[in-house]
């Protein structure tokens, strides 16, 4: 009897993630208190009576102490950090910190996480506790905030780099051009050997068409990295614009080779080619840029943006994090970090359906289920959560829901093969060979070259006892994969 393969889709992660964070009111302009403060002065008085006193102004002292936080749960199920607001920025204010956020302007526990680093910073007042509120507001992309804070710190420690390098892409973020390119250049004076800090420059100089400045960036970080992807991809792009095509098609070449899924160099190099003249190998390189996702074959980041991230301790660091974490294999490390993506935003579907993919990986079928069973409910219209619902409730035993499942897939896009697939699948394994092979053809009709969907249909025509069309979808398998272990047991199962 030959066993039934289940398919198996590949887990989908986001490449990057939007900030949920509400744009920052900039602070207030002092000119325009002056002038308030002017016009007072220059206003006419009224005649003081005999006798009579001003009144003395009340002014409320600001709070001595930071104002306590609670959470309260919302009717969508959200957390929601509470707090005394105006006291809260009193009190920031009071001890020159930046206008703190509001609960609308990020997650609760992120919320919970920079109110303790405040606090910190009013306690202990130093250096470290205020580069920690810095890196929590750039974490949770507040650059404005960050910058506020390392500004701060840059008149305490005027001569460290790393607040430098950490100033200047704070003020990149906000594209604050040209005060990033100060910071860089002083970041650099300071330490004139760090790779990442030249790149940065390197960049923000040809963002701003100071070619030869940033030529000069992207040679000196290519002398202390040679093989340093952003140094060749940067030189890359000085000599595109310097419309040296030749130069520019062999630096790409050299990113390419190493990262071959780099899209960037991948669209670069389409422009390179059709100046070249080369429209059909232009058009080879644009399909393969194509067939890359956004983010896709990036490096990972600079050790300071890396440090940045990890003291956030932001959503956006965690789904990072479980990206890696799962292509390392390291599935209950990647549960974890979906774990603690969700606790922050458990309403996003996507990371409901990563969880439960990585708790069957895991081996825990009941919370895959669960988690599944949330993402369903939180869009019912989203087709990859019922496909994986689906598939773990077959894992379950639990065959009709499963069935039913994967068939609101097919309804809800029939025009995506896989959903075909998929649902064959589970009616394979419910041993209703007719129906499955009658869905798996029109997947493979979609995508003819599906592996686990050819062998799939191998299982079922084998099953029904129609071995000749079996062994022509074998067949099939091994012209596309001579070597597939699999194909070649069945086949000399069927001999």
């Amino acid at each position: 009897m030959i066993r039934i393969v289940s398919l198996s889709l590949a887990l989908v992660l986001l490449a990057g993630c939007g900030s949920d964070d509400a744009p920052q009111a900039p602070p207030a302009d002092p000119s325009s208190r002056e002038q308030a403060a002017d016009a007072e002065t220059l206003s006419v008085a009224e005649p003081k009576r005999n006798n009579e006193t001003k009144p003395t102004p009340v002014v409320a002292a600001p709070p001595t102490a930071i104002p306590p936080l609670t959470t309260e749960s919302a009717a969508d199920g959200m957390q929601r950090a509470v707090i005394d607001q105006a006291a809260y920025a009193a009190f920031c204010a009071a001890a020159g910190l930046p206008d703190p956020p509001t609960p609308a302007e990020i997650d609760h526990v992120g919320f919970g996480l920079i109110h303790s680093a405040i606090q910190s910073v009013t306690t202990s007042d130093t250096n470290s506790s205020l580069g920690r509120l810095a890196m929590m507001y750039d974490g949770n992309d507040m650059p404005a905030r960050a910058t506020a804070c390392y500004q701060l710190l840059l008149k305490r420690q005027p001569n460290a780099a790393r607040w430098w390098h950490l100033l200047g892409r704070s003020q990149g973020l906000q594209g604050n051009v040209e005060e990033a390119i100060l910071a860089f250049r002083q970041a650099s004076q300071l330490d004139p050997d760090n790779a990442a800090t030249l790149a940065r420059l390197g960049n923000l100089l040809l963002s701003a068409d100071e070619i030869d400045g940033a030529e000069n960036a992207f040679r000196s970080t290519n002398l202390l990295s040679p093989n340093d992807r952003a140094a060749l991809f940067g030189l890359a792009r000085v000599s595109i614009e310097r419309e040296q095509w030749d130069t520019a098609h062999d630096l790409l070449a050299q990113v390419l080779t190493a990262t071959p899924r780099f899209k960037p160099a991948l669209q670069q190099m389409v422009i390179v080619q059709r100046s070249r003249g080369d429209l059909d190998d232009a058009r080879r390189w644009m399909e393969r840029a194509n067939s890359v996702a956004d983010g896709e074959g990036n490096e990972p980041q600079d050790p300071l943006s890396q440090e940045v991230m990890r003291t956030s301790q932001s959503a956006a660091y965690y789904k990072s994090l479980m990206a890696a974490l799962f292509s390392a294999r390291r599935y209950a490390e990647a549960y974890d970090a979906a774990l603690q993506i969700l606790e922050r935003q458990p309403n996003l579907a996507l990371y409901q359906r990563n969880a439960a993919s990585l708790a069957k990986l895991n081996g825990n079928l009941d919370a895959a289920i669960q988690h599944a069973q949330r993402a369903v409910a939180l869009n019912p219209e989203y087709t990859k959560g019922h496909t994986v619902l689906g598939e773990l409730l077959r894992d379950a035993g639990r065959m009709d829901e499963a069935i039913a499942e994967t068939a609101k897939a097919v309804e809800l896009d029939p025009a995506d093969p896989t959903n075909y697939l998929s649902h064959g699948a589970v009616l394979a394994s419910a041993k209703q060979y007719d129906s499955a092979l009658e869905q798996l053809d029109r997947g493979l009709a979609g995508a003819p070259n599906h592996i686990i969907g050819l062998c799939l249909r191998v299982q079922c025509l084998a099953a029904m006892e129609r071995l000749d069309e079996a062994k022509i979808t074998l067949d099939r398998i091994l012209e596309l994969e001579p070597a597939n272990p699999w194909a070649l047991q069945v086949k000399e199962q069927l001999r």
